[in-house]
């Protein structure tokens, strides 16, 4: 989704790893954009709730506790119902 690196000194103190600078642009509606994968953006059109979808889902697998992650499942579940925005 993000294309970028898991850890990248670049995007300042404390947001070196991707789970912690996901987790900063994940607070901010403007802050998805930049989540996005360059080829996402420029390929073809993304409808929004297929967005919002990928941004939950991947929200909630960086969660710090482990209970309050989706399991496989839920993920793959989430993720297959992505694609029928997409079609």
């Amino acid at each position: 989704m993000t294309g970028k690196a898991v850890i990248d000194a670049s995007r300042g103190r404390g947001l070196e790893g991707l789970a912690d600078w996901m987790k900063v642009k994940l607070k901010n509606p403007d802050g998805v954009v930049a989540l996005l994968d360059p080829a996402l953006a420029s390929g073809p059109e993304l409808p929004m709730v297929a967005l919002a979808t990928m941004c939950e889902v991947a929200d909630g697998c960086i969660q710090e506790n482990a209970r309050d992650r989706p399991n496989m499942l839920e993920v793959v579940r989430a993720l297959t119902g992505v694609l029928q925005f997409c079609e």
